[in-house]
């Protein structure tokens, strides 16, 4: 039970390592993440009658296209930045000693994504439940573009900080507030982000 208790506290340190992350760095993954958003709000609320050929092109396979390549460069940025500094030589036994160290952790993060996945979905689904077509399809478009700008990215950043915590570089906080061997996540000393 102490171990899930610790792993519980990891899990919920790195979650808010990740929103200090995506606070300092909003800018850059707005960037990536406004032309997504921007295509989904005008693919899914109204097509062509509200947004003439730029909707054509947002619902087709051009629009797609767009938006998985500014999250792959949202996710090769992140990568690039919060790995600075971290050895690649030994990732293999490092992933394993993770795995088996911080079991408890990665419960508990997963639990905390399923969590987050079910308000993030339910209370939405909620809203437009009661809509009729038309508004229903305004309010969707509204929370993908909102999505796309906060909850999407957001993941990202949290699942690449899970990334760092378990090829090395830096640990969670624990209990006491202390990190174990590594570097605290939100330093510029030794490849902290």
């Amino acid at each position: 039970m102490a171990a899930m208790r610790t792993g519980i506290h990891e899990a919920l340190s790195l979650l808010a390592q990740a929103g200090a992350f995506f606070g300092r760095h909003y800018l850059v993954i707005a960037l990536f993440s406004a032309p997504a958003a921007l295509q989904r709000f005008v693919a899914v609320g109204g097509g062509g009658v509200r947004f003439g050929p730029l909707a054509s092109m947002a619902q087709g396979v051009i629009g797609e296209l767009a938006t998985v390549a500014l999250r792959l460069g949202l996710l090769a940025w992140l990568v690039a930045t919060i790995f600075r500094g971290v050895p690649r030589a030994d990732a293999s036994s490092r992933l394993t000693h993770f795995v088996e160290a911080h079991a408890p952790m990665l419960l508990a993060s997963a639990g905390l994504l399923v969590l987050l996945t079910l308000l993030a979905n339910g209370i939405p689904m909620a809203l437009r439940s009661g809509l009729v077509e038309p508004e229903r399809k305004s309010l969707l478009a509204w929370e993908l573009a909102i999505k796309n700008l906060t909850i999407i990215p957001f993941v990202m950043v949290w699942m690449v900080l899970l990334a760092r915590v378990a090829f090395g570089g830096f640990e969670p906080r624990n209990r006491a507030g202390r990190t174990t061997p590594g570097v605290r996540l939100g330093s510029n000393r030794q490849g902290g982000v």
